[in-house]
C-alpha cells in the first residue's frame, strides 16, 4: 500500500506542475520538465514497492487473515497491479519524449536572451547617440554643471572651456554606455551558461529515469501474466 501511496502523491504532484500551464512559455516549459525529472525518483520508488514480490499462489486470504488484512490481500488487487504494470512503459516514453523538448526550450530561451540583449544594446546607443546631440545643443552655462552631474560636486583641475568640457562629457558619457553594456554581457553570459547547463542536467535525467522506467517495465514481468 505504501507503493500505491506514494505513486497518488506523484500524481497530486504532477497535475500541480502543471497549475497554471504555460505553454508558450519557454522558460515556463523548461523549468516544467525540469521538475518532472527531478521528480522521477517518486515513482520508480513507488513501482519498486509495488512489484518487489510476486503475490502469493493462493487464490483464498488464510481464514486467520480477517477485516482490513483480508481486503488488502494482495489477490484482491491483481487488476490494479496490472493496470500499474503498463505504467512504468508510458512513463519511460514519456520522459525520452521530454528529451527534446528540453533541448528545445533551452534554445529558444537563450535566443529570447541574446534578443532582449541586442535591445539592450541598440536602446543604450540610440539614448547615447540623443545624448551627444542634447549635449551639442546644451548652453554653455549648463556643461559645468553637467560635467559636475557626472563626475562629482568638486571635481579637480576642472577646465571651463565649453570646447573641453563637451570633450570630457562625451568621453563620460561613452564610458558609461560601454560599462552598461559590459555588465550586461556578463549578466547575460552568467545567465547562458545557468541555462546550459540546466539543459544538460535534465536532458540526462530525462534519459536516465526513461532508460530506469522501461527497464523496471521489463524486469521482472511477472505482474503482466497475473490470473
Amino acid at each position: 500500500m505504501v507503493g500505491f501511496g506514494l505513486l497518488v502523491l506523484t500524481a497530486v504532484d504532477y497535475l500541480a506542475i502543471l497549475i497554471p500551464p504555460q505553454f508558450t512559455n519557454p522558460n515556463w516549459e523548461l523549468e516544467t520538465l525540469g521538475r518532472y525529472v527531478d521528480l522521477a525518483w517518486a515513482p520508480l520508488l513507488g513501482f519498486i514497492l509495488i512489484f518487489s514480490s510476486p503475490p502469493s499462489d493462493s487464490e483464498e486470504v488464510a481464514e486467520e487473515e480477517i477485516g482490513w488484512r483480508r481486503y488488502l490481500s494482495p489477490n484482491r488487487w491483481q487488476w490494479v497491479l496490472k493496470l500499474c504494470s503498463w505504467l512504468p512503459l508510458a512513463l519511460g516514453i514519456l520522459y525520452f519524449l521530454a528529451v527534446p523538448l528540453i533541448v528545445v526550450s533551452g534554445f529558444r530561451i537563450q535566443n529570447e536572451n541574446r534578443t532582449q540583449f541586442n535591445l539592450l544594446v541598440e536602446t543604450q546607443s540610440q539614448g547615447l547617440a540623443s545624448n551627444l546631440e542634447q549635449l551639442n545643443q546644451l548652453p554653455t552655462e549648463q556643461l559645468l554643471p553637467l560635467y559636475q552631474n557626472l563626475v562629482g560636486p568638486n571635481p579637480a583641475n576642472v577646465e571651463t572651456s565649453p570646447e573641453v568640457l563637451k570633450e570630457k562629457i562625451t568621453k563620460l558619457l561613452a564610458r558609461n554606455a560601454e560599462q552598461a553594456k559590459a555588465a550586461a554581457a556578463r549578466n547575460l553570459s552568467e545567465v547562458q551558461t545557468n541555462v546550459f547547463r540546466s539543459v544538460i542536467k535534465w536532458a540526462i535525467g530525462a534519459v536516465v529515469a526513461g532508460g530506469l522506467m522501461i527497464y523496471l517495465w521489463q524486469f521482472p514481468a511477472w505482474w503482466r501474466f497475473l490470473p
